[in-house]
């Protein structure tokens, strides 16, 4: 949903996914570049598609054949020759003038200027509500269409992951959906980093062995979250699934985390209080049983695919 978004193949209106918390913000943003509303305000947090919302709505008034300017407000706000084009006006990021008194009277008073000459005006603030004093900030308020988003819940940000997936060429599972949008922190940015990390190393993540080495090679990203921990997680799984097999959970364990997911030696290593060595050791010598008993091989595939089914029962 970021502006961000822009770097991928879909572009302007359609790379957005429409959900309840952000389709009245959308409309407004689509009725602005239509010339239906002529002074529009977005409000909302960072990094759910404020900034999208002012590059879609500048490239359709280019194709009607206008001249639109996207700019950020304290750069307008400064330029001598602001006064210069009643042509449509985009201010991102207006929030800055609120930092510095003699910059939010300037924008308050150039605002004005824009709505009683009745110069298209769209502006985007980061804002977590519409408080007062993001209300200060618009001169004439009754004269402006001002529409909020909000924080998208997890079933809308499996939405979300899904129409960025589409943008980045991506074929993930339902399972790696559903972990990235309940589980990873952060924005519509984190979420669409993740994806370019995927897609610089394939386009298909849909299986169960996929799914797991997707998930570390984005183990980076879950860093700042305490509840994640994909060894912890592997190490659980196989043990709890295993229970009877001829061969200890711990070396299907290690070998998922080394293989699968390609994890660090030094990071399995840590886990179990081990030398990389015996790690590496550890990891062959399963190999080695593997490629004369087809059973340990099925059973190594399945306890991957349950590892993946887990991590998103837990979701």
């Amino acid at each position: 949903m970021s502006d961000v978004l822009f770097q991928s193949g879909v572009k302007g209106f359609q790379a957005l996914a429409p959900l309840p918390s952000n389709v009245e913000a959308i409309e407004a943003a689509m009725a602005f570049a239509a010339c239906h509303r002529p002074h529009v305000a977005l409000f909302g947090p960072s990094g759910w598609g404020k900034s999208h919302l002012l590059h879609a709505a500048h490239d359709r008034l280019q194709a009607l054949g206008l001249r639109p300017r996207l700019v950020a407000a304290s750069e307008w706000a400064g330029d001598a020759a602001r006064h210069a084009s009643d042509e449509p006006l985009l201010l991102d990021n207006l929030q800055d003038c609120l930092r510095q008194p003699r910059l939010k009277q300037v924008m308050r008073l150039e605002l004005e200027r824009r709505v009683r000459s009745g110069g298209p005006t769209l502006v985007a603030v980061t804002a977590q509500r519409f408080d007062r004093e993001c209300r200060s900030l618009l001169p004439r308020l009754r004269e402006w269409l001002v529409e909020m988003i909000q924080p998208p819940t997890v079933e809308e940000r499996e939405l979300i992951v899904r129409q960025m997936a589409f943008a980045e060429n991506l074929v993930l599972s339902d399972a790696l959906v559903s972990v990235l949008a309940a589980r990873l922190g952060g924005d519509g940015r984190t979420l669409l980093g993740s994806l370019k990390r995927l897609r610089l190393a394939g386009e298909h993540w849909s299986t169960g062995a996929a799914t797991l080495r997707a998930l570390g090679l984005l183990n980076p990203f879950f860093a700042d979250q305490s509840s994640w921990d994909l060894r912890e997680h592997i190490h659980r799984t196989v043990s709890r699934e295993s229970a009877g097999s001829d061969v200890a959970p711990q070396p299907i364990s290690t070998y998922l985390m080394m293989r699968y997911a390609q994890l660090p030696e030094d990071q399995i290593a840590l886990f179990y209080r081990q030398r990389p060595s015996d790690v590496y050791a550890s990891v062959v010598a399963l190999e080695g049983r593997r490629e004369q008993d087809p059973k340990l091989t099925a059973q190594v595939s399945r306890l991957a695919i349950r590892v993946v089914e887990s991590l998103q029962d837990e979701n």
